[in-house]
């Protein structure tokens, strides 16, 4: 009977021995898997980083009358890194004196959508091309061709500034 307990002992020191292997096994496998998938985190933050990611697109919907090269000076566009965008500044596109809404999405990529709601032109100024009323009441001295929009006339610019383009 001691011979039987030896071999059932030395049985349950071969499981146990076995069990520990596999363990060990398994460990090394999810250190691995771990290992590969930080990895590739680690390359894509530094892809990110070094800037081959940018935005070098720019996508303006609704600028009807702001030429897409003003928007451009405006909000100073240049290849910038996706980290970069929030340095990005729309301030001064934003109180364009022809802008009512702006919303700016950077989901798509590479590529900077911006929509415009201008303010609506109802007339133009003493027969000049260049002044218009809008329907905010805002006079506005534009360098764009003039509109076919109904004339005022009598307007007296020592009365109401203007906004220059």
């Amino acid at each position: 009977m001691s011979q039987d307990v030896k071999a059932v002992q030395e049985l349950i020191d071969d499981r146990k021995k076995q069990k520990k292997i596999e363990r060990r096994a398994k460990t090394v496998k999810f250190l691995k898997i771990l290992s590969i998938h930080l990895l590739i985190v680690l390359i894509a933050f530094i892809y990110i980083l070094t800037g081959s990611y940018r935005f070098i697109g720019l996508d303006v919907k609704g600028n009807d009358h702001i030429s897409l090269e003003d928007i451009q000076t405006l909000i100073k566009t240049r290849e910038i890194s996706i980290l970069d965008f929030t340095a990005l500044d729309f301030k001064e596109l934003e109180s364009h004196p022809l802008i009512k809404t702006l919303s700016v999405d950077a989901s798509q990529m590479n590529t900077i959508q911006i929509d415009i709601s201008e303010y609506r032109v109802v007339a133009s100024l003493n027969d000049q091309a260049s002044l218009y009323l809008l329907e905010n009441g805002t006079i506005y001295q534009s360098k764009e061709a003039a509109l076919d929009v109904p004339q005022i006339v009598g307007y007296d610019e020592t009365v109401y500034p203007l906004i220059a383009d």
